[in-house]
């Protein structure tokens, strides 16, 4: 017989794809005699994507990133053999897709697929492995979706937040916002800061800078389309002395190097471009986006985000049933 075939299609072009055929028949002949699964229909809502990740290891997983998860340092590239053995894993392409999807639906998964691409040019297999939990995560909760809805609202509301010097490894800041026009997200991000900033005020204003170019952007596009009556955007953060910094005129050797993020958000003030409020921490619809939260603080906010009334770990609906009457999880990731 001739080398072992990998996948159907290397079967039928094997020099042996009837004897192949043939094995494949009485295999599924006898999973049906023994009633081990039922096939149904995908619901009508979901669009079954194939059969790209399948062989990875499959889990029941309740969040997209533990908190208190230590990442290795990247692997050098003088660490040859430890980055010839990752290159059989597909990181890369995973983290696209898990960035496609994280980019247009899923906010929830934004903070862990940012972190985790940090890694792109240097992970191991323990990298592996948090990227797979998140595949499972978003496989277990394809259920979630943001609801497009009539909204009675026209403002553009923001909450801004960021987490001080949460990189290990170099101490750099995350920034994250969310961004809702009326009750409806539209926009999130979550970004690793390109300074290093020396105060949790000095970090948060930098977050607090990103998230008001944003919505200055956004709410100007709507005034000149003039298809609503808009009302003056309001940016929530949970920082008072960023937000009195960029209220007053604040300037001292502490703060001049971020002169120029401290004008610019100042004058937008001054010309009513937005109001900046302050809201209570564990109220900040933009926490999750900075740090990994634990199961009761992260349920709240993806109800509030996919307006749902509760919120469950695993999937509400299964491609299998089994004989037994208990649901059982696909092969296949879709």
């Amino acid at each position: 017989m001739s080398e072992i075939p990998k996948t159907y299609v290397e079967t039928q072009n094997s020099p042996d794809k009837s004897k192949w055929d043939e094995a494949m028949s009485e295999e599924i002949e006898m999973m049906q005699s023994r009633k081990v699964w039922d096939l149904v229909e995908p619901n009508s809502n979901m669009k079954v994507l194939g059969c790209r990740f399948k062989n990875l290891p499959k889990k029941r997983v309740s969040l997209p990133f533990k908190v208190g998860c230590i990442l290795p340092e990247r692997v050098k590239e003088n660490e040859i053999e430890e980055t010839e053995l990752m290159r059989q894993f597909p990181y890369r392409t995973l983290i696209g897709c898990l960035y496609f999807i994280a980019n247009r639906s899923r906010p929830d998964i934004e903070f862990a697929v940012n972190t985790m691409s940090q890694f792109c040019n240097g992970y191991t297999y323990h990298h592996w492995t948090v990227v797979v939990d998140i595949l499972n995560y978003v496989f277990e909760t394809r259920h979630y979706k943001i609801n497009l809805s009539d909204t009675r609202s026209n403002m553009l509301t923001m909450y801004s937040d960021s987490s001080w010097g949460c990189k290990l490894n170099d101490r750099h800041s995350t920034s994250g916002y969310i961004m809702f026009f009326g009750n409806v997200p539209i926009v999130w991000k979550s970004q690793k800061q390109k300074c290093i900033a020396l105060s949790s005020m000095e970090a948060e204003f930098i977050a607090l800078t990103e998230s008001v170019k944003c919505i200055i952007w956004y709410s100007r596009i709507l005034k000149e389309l003039n298809l609503i009556d808009f009302e003056i955007p309001e940016v929530y953060c949970d920082n008072q002395a960023a937000i009195h910094f960029s209220k007053n005129n604040v300037e001292n050797n502490k703060t001049k190097h971020i002169d120029i993020k401290y004008k610019f958000v100042q004058k937008l003030l001054s010309e009513n471009e937005f109001y900046l409020k302050h809201i209570n921490s564990k109220k900040n619809l933009a926490d999750f986006l900075t740090k990994p939260l634990v199961k009761e603080k992260l349920y709240s906010v993806i109800k509030h985000i996919f307006k749902m009334d509760s919120v469950t770990d695993g999937a509400e609906c299964c491609i299998f049933k089994s004989s037994r009457g208990r649901s059982q999880r696909s092969n296949i990731i879709g």
